[in-house]
């Protein structure tokens, strides 16, 4: 009488690990509080601004509706390491903190302003 030798049990597959995204600039943020020197600004009625932060380093502001209703866009740069965003737009240059919350929600503080910006 032969005997079967017991079926050898599969290894389970190790479980996935969860990569945790650090949250990133890039994309279309709306600016959706600005304060200045501890100030709260409101926005015009109808006002909308937008920064957009592309690969490569540049940034676009837009700025529609308003007193400006044609609108009107500044280009410029930025760069982001280690919490700090330094943003060049029309030969003005600013580096300030850079606070995620989530990754729809970031806050900008430069020594006089302040930005809260939610994700478009």
């Amino acid at each position: 009488m032969a005997t079967q030798a017991a079926p050898v049990a599969e290894p389970l597959p190790e479980p996935k690990k969860e990569v945790r995204k650090e949250p990133t600039l890039l994309g279309s943020w709306r600016i959706s509080e600005m304060a200045q020197k501890g100030q709260v600004m409101p926005m015009p009625e109808g006002m909308q601004m937008t920064l957009t932060f592309a690969e490569g380093g540049t940034v676009s502001m837009s700025m529609s509706g308003g007193p400006t209703p044609e609108g009107h866009v500044r280009q410029g740069t930025f760069s982001y390491a280690d919490g700090q965003v330094t943003i060049s737009l029309d030969r003005e240059t600013k580096t300030g903190k850079c606070t995620f919350e989530g990754s729809d929600r970031v806050t900008l503080e430069f020594d006089e302003v302040r930005m809260v910006l939610t994700r478009v």
